[in-house]
């Protein structure tokens, strides 16, 4: 499963950053990569999810204007953030999906807006709270379906043969 996860955070970083980001509701594109850590650590565990964040984030890193590194960080960050939803009693309560991607998109921007202050660009206080991290919450919450029906999908089919070594 882990192969396939690391393909498609890496073509879902490159879709983000070239198709997706015009594509704005609201103000606010898409975090498909985010969303696609948040689903795959909530799925397949912390571990296996902290390996597709570093792909998601260097797919980002290398497409972004943004400063190198900042993306995979902040995408690791993001997988031990939603690695907290595995030890919840709650783990197979239907609203969990949606409490992980709240939380990780607030987390990801508030991380996101700390890193450009220190180095050096104003963020504007409330209004990039306003404008920038609650129109993602919100556009992100509609992709929450689908991004954790697929890695559903993707959880239960079966792995292919393993070989044992003695």
């Amino acid at each position: 499963m882990l192969p396939i996860g690391l393909v498609l955070a890496f073509l879902m970083g490159i879709a983000q950053s070239s198709l997706i980001s015009p594509l704005r509701l609201g103000g606010a594109s898409p975090d498909l990569v985010l969303l696609f850590v948040v689903a795959y650590v909530l799925v397949r565990g912390v571990g296996e999810g902290a390996f597709v964040a570093l792909v998601g984030g260097l797919a980002l890193d290398f497409t972004s204007g943004g400063p190198f590194g900042l993306s995979i960080v902040l995408l690791i960050a993001v997988a031990w953030i939603a690695g907290l939803g595995e030890m919840n009693i709650f783990r197979t309560a239907r609203f969990l999906p949606f409490l992980a991607a709240i939380a990780a998109v607030a987390a990801y921007y508030a991380l996101y807006g700390l890193a450009l202050h220190l180095f050096g660009h104003p963020l504007g206080g409330w209004a990039f709270i306003w404008r920038l991290v609650l129109p993602k919450i919100l556009v992100n919450l509609l992709l929450v379906p689908i991004v954790f029906g697929l890695m559903r999908w993707l959880g239960k089919r079966p792995a292919g043969p393993t070989v044992e070594i003695p």
